[in-house]
């Protein structure tokens, strides 16, 4: 039985059935590299190797060190992705997303973008045909 689910302290991870991890940050999240990294950490065990489209809803950070910026934006972190939509209807969460993909420039198609729908309908392109 493949597990679809999965969440710690700082993020909740889900596959749906249209072929797209889920992630959500915790509300009031500041993260730190240290946090970054088990994050990450989680994802990678979570999808084991696969590619997947992500929607990752990040309105609930309020802050994030340059370190873990940075690190979010490296090879390591990016393994695993097709493309990358952030959700967000917080101000300071657009700051610090346009600040990430303006600045550390992760190196899959990145988007922001504070309606789901419209997200997904982006992400629909990195999907694989069935």
């Amino acid at each position: 039985m493949e597990l679809n689910y999965v969440e710690n302290s700082y993020l909740k991870l889900h596959i749906k059935k249209d072929g797209i991890l889920y992630a959500e940050y915790a509300q009031d999240l500041k993260v730190t590299l240290e946090i970054a990294k088990e994050c990450i950490a989680m994802r990678l065990r979570f999808t084991e190797d696969r590619f997947y489209p992500c929607l990752a809803n990040v309105s609930g950070i309020v802050s994030t060190s340059k370190e873990a910026r940075e690190y979010f934006a490296s090879e390591e972190a990016l393994r695993g992705f097709k493309a990358l939509a952030i959700l967000t209807h917080s101000t300071i969460s657009k700051i610090i997303g346009n600040f990430y993909i303006n600045f550390d420039k992760p190196g899959v198609p990145s988007k922001m973008f504070n309606s789901e729908k419209t997200a997904l309908k982006w992400l629909k392109q990195f999907q694989e045909s069935e």
